[in-house]
């Protein structure tokens, strides 16, 4: 079993209502939030060695979250933007730009987003023991 050090900072811009986020390793919530703006998620995990999925969940959105005008431009919308998304203290935005996957419901498989938007389940394979699976990723 080893211990992580987990930060992510996110900002969510909403109109109407807010979306529901919940973020897992594996299938365990870590943290739920609906309506704060500016989030940030500091924990320390504990996870077994082997293979393991990061997920934020977007729920809640609708009609109402994206104001358009008559071209069907989009006006304002509803969205989270990831700031930051360490391990360990180690920046890994760089492998989110090339390994994470976010499954839309509306859109399907979109990928190399840091800006989530729509219904769905952005993830990240992780592994344990990180700093293999950071020098893996990164170099």
């Amino acid at each position: 079993m080893e211990k992580i050090d987990f930060y992510m900072e996110y900002e969510h811009t909403w109109i109407d209502h807010p979306l529901t986020i919940s973020v897992y390793f594996d299938d365990r919530l870590i943290h739920l939030d609906q309506g704060h703006t500016h989030t940030v998620v500091d924990k320390k995990i504990a996870l077994h060695q082997g293979k393991h999925k990061l997920k934020l969940v977007i729920q809640n959105k609708n009609e109402v979250n994206t104001k358009i005008d008559q071209q069907g431009n989009i006006l304002e919308d509803t969205f989270v933007n990831i700031k930051e998304l360490k391990i360990n203290d180690i920046d890994i935005k760089p492998i989110i730009e090339s390994h994470s996957v976010y499954h839309t419901q509306s859109q399907g498989i979109l990928k190399q987003t840091m800006v989530l938007g729509l219904n769905g389940s952005w993830e990240l394979d992780v592994g344990v023991p990180i700093y293999d699976w950071l020098l893996e990723k990164l170099f």
